[in-house]
C-alpha cells in the first residue's frame, strides 16, 4: 500500500497509507476534521545522474558477462 500526502482547506499535511482500492477516497484531516485533498508528491530517482538507457546498458552488461 503507498503513503500519500494529503493537505486540508486550512493547511494541515499529513500523510496516510492508503489502500489501491481507496486512492481516489477523502480524508478529513486528523487536526481539523475538514475534508483534503491529495497532494503531488515529489520523488527521487536513485539514477538520477544516469541516464536510463544508460543504467539500462550497464544493467545488461553486469549480467551478460560470462
Amino acid at each position: 500500500m503507498p503513503i500519500y500526502a494529503y493537505r486540508c482547506k486550512n493547511s494541515h499535511e499529513f500523510e496516510k497509507l492508503v489502500k489501491f482500492a481507496e486512492v481516489d477516497k477523502r480524508f478529513r484531516c486528523p487536526e481539523c476534521r475538514s475534508g483534503s485533498e491529495r497532494v503531488i508528491a515529489a520523488f527521487a530517482d536513485k539514477n538520477s545522474s544516469v541516464t536510463r538507457s544508460q543504467h539500462q546498458l550497464n544493467t545488461r552488461q553486469k549480467f551478460t558477462n560470462w
